[in-house]
Order: C-alpha cells, then structure tokens, then sequence
C-alpha cells in the first residue's frame, strides 16, 4: 500500500530532525559547558580513523577494508604493552602472530600498486587509531562520564573533517559529509 510508503518515509523525514533534536536538548543539560583536556585530541584521533577506515573502503573493497580493521586487538593489545596498562599472555602473543599471518595472507602480491595492498594499509591504520582511541577513553571513563566524552570527541572529530571533505576529491562519496561542511553534491 502506496500509503504506508508515504507514512514511513514522512515518519523519518520528521522525526529523525525532531528526535535528534530531543536527543541533544537532554544531553546539553547534563553536559559539562566545557570539554574534559585531551579530547580535542581524540577527536583528531577519531578524524583519523574515520577517514583511513573510508579510504581502505574506497582504495579496495568492504571486505578488504574490514579485514584490516579486524586487527584492532592487536594494535590495542600493543597500545596497552606500550603504556604499561597489560601485559599480555603468552596466548594473547600468539593470536596476533596469527592476526598479522592473516593479513599477510590476505595481500595477493606485495606492490604498491596493488588496490588489496593499499586497501588493507589504510584498513590497518584504521585499526591502530581506533585501538589508540579506545586506549585513551578508558582512561578517561574512569573520571568522566562516557556521554561526555563522545560528545565532545565527536564535535572535534567533526570540526577536524571539516577540511577533509572540502579537499579531499574522494569525498563525493559522502554527501552527508559534504552538507555538514556546507557544500552541496
């Protein structure tokens, strides 16, 4: 029936602005008036993440790009290591040896040229930045609340693409990208 068509997309159309709407009015009155100091660094670390996880997407496929996002526990495992936070156990050791043969196994042939090779590269350092991030939020979610923290990281995160999608050729793919920085597809 041509009328329900109608009736779910006028439902969206209306109530996803007037949900969003509510949905900020409810934050803004539990949110601090300033953010926490080091988000306006996750949300850079966000940017990145966002923006290498779409460029593994459009330098090969889904399925490439997810692959090499799929290490994230290692790049979090290392993070960790690194700070002095974990340890890591003879077997978490052992699953990334088997994460990094696996994406060396993904890769078809090792040349630059390569769309599999450049895919998974932009799909890794996806991975790593958000390991980074996740990294860095449980720090802060042990004094702060989580609803702030997104908050403010996504506001810096989106003031940080800004730029991206006004230089960046590839960013025609993402026309709700390209309204929020005023420009129209």
């Amino acid at each position: 029936n041509i009328s329900r068509v109608v009736a779910a997309n006028l439902g969206l159309l209306l109530g996803t602005p007037i949900l969003s709407l509510l949905g900020a009015l409810a934050l803004a009155t539990r949110m601090p008036a300033r953010p926490v100091p080091g988000l306006p660094l996750n949300g850079a670390v966000l940017a990145l993440h966002w923006v290498a996880f779409f460029a593994a997407i459009q330098a090969s496929s889904v399925s490439v790009g997810l692959l090499g996002f799929s290490s994230f526990p290692l790049w979090t495992l290392l993070l960790e290591r690194l700070a002095g936070e974990r340890r890591g156990s003879p077997r978490d050791w052992a699953i990334a040896a088997l994460v990094v043969a696996g994406l060396v196994l993904t890769v078809p042939r090792f040349d630059s040229e390569d769309a599999s090779l450049r895919g998974l590269a932009w799909g890794v350092q996806s991975a790593m930045t958000f390991a980074w991030l996740a990294v860095r939020n449980r720090r802060f979610a042990r004094s702060h609340p989580a609803r702030s923290i997104a908050l403010w990281q996504n506001a810096f995160a989106a003031l940080c693409l800004v730029p991206v999608v006004r230089l960046w050729p590839g960013a025609a793919a993402w026309p709700g990208a390209l309204y929020a920085a005023g420009r129209r597809p």
